[in-house]
């Protein structure tokens, strides 16, 4: 997984304010990432049941937090309701973030544009988004219903949440299916074949994650975060497949002003 996987980033960046937990909350985070993960998809079409390749790779990452707009990686957006400036306990946002597809022989960019809705209930937090494919590459949409708690003990700040990840028919297809077109090219190319498969119908996928930032002298903090996502049936029923499970685990440090 690399720095074209939008989740990971995410995640680093879902807990990213803590990173000054002795001071205001940072316009600026600068850092590096490194991640390990693996893919749910086999190396080689036909292949029996193999060692599963994880993929080592690192790259750097930007963030911004203006009191109306934000700049999260490879993500951005602009608060309508909440935000740095407000008390509001509930915060509304509109988003455009990239996207790529999982599987080590199937990355291509694609760009979402959406909504998100998250609620500090003072327990947690809770939050559902809502993102569309503005590519027309697959003309698919994606719900993202979750929820977060944040523990703070000295210099430690630890966070695990749970989501429910709703991908409609196109966008299930798009990111899990394999064409026919696609498998000739791949074929054609001499490289990496997935059998063909249609995912038909929408996908619920179940994800759990941690993360984790240790505050260092200064506003420098390390990282730490990994999530597990449960993929659906439907998915699984693809026989280039041979996973319910993909993960991502990463280590970093940032700098945060």
């Amino acid at each position: 997984m690399s720095l074209k996987c939008f989740l990971p980033l995410a995640l680093i960046l879902a807990f990213a304010p803590s990173l000054a937990m002795a001071q205001d909350v940072p316009r600026w985070t600068l850092g590096g990432v490194g991640l390990a993960s693996t893919s749910p998809f086999e190396a080689e079409a036909g292949s029996p049941r193999h060692e599963k390749e994880v993929r080592i790779t690192g790259f750097p990452y930007i963030a911004y937090r203006g009191d109306k707009f934000f700049l999260d990686g490879i993500g951005a957006g602009a608060h309508v309701a909440g935000g740095p400036a407000s008390q509001s306990p509930l915060t509304f946002d509109i988003l455009v973030a990239a996207r790529t597809r999982p599987g080590s022989s199937r990355h291509k960019v694609t760009a979402d544009a959406g909504v998100r809705l998250a609620y500090d209930s003072g327990i947690g937090v809770f939050h559902l988004s809502y993102m569309h494919d503005v590519t027309d590459t697959s003309d698919g949409s994606e719900i993202i219903a979750g929820y977060s708690y944040e523990v703070q003990q000295g210099r430690w700040s630890v966070t695990p949440g749970v989501s429910l990840i709703r991908q409609s028919s196109g966008m299930a297809d798009y990111l899990w299916g394999v064409t026919p077109k696609e498998h000739a090219r791949k074929l054609a190319k001499g490289q990496t074949v997935l059998p063909v498969y249609a995912v038909s119908d929408s996908v619920l996928n179940v994800e759990a994650s941690l993360s984790a930032a240790y505050q260092l002298g200064g506003n420098w903090a390390l990282l730490g975060f990994a999530n597990l996502t449960r993929l659906d049936k439907a998915i699984r029923r693809n026989p280039g497949i041979d996973e319910r499970y993909m993960g991502t685990i990463g280590i970093g440090a940032a700098y945060s002003f």
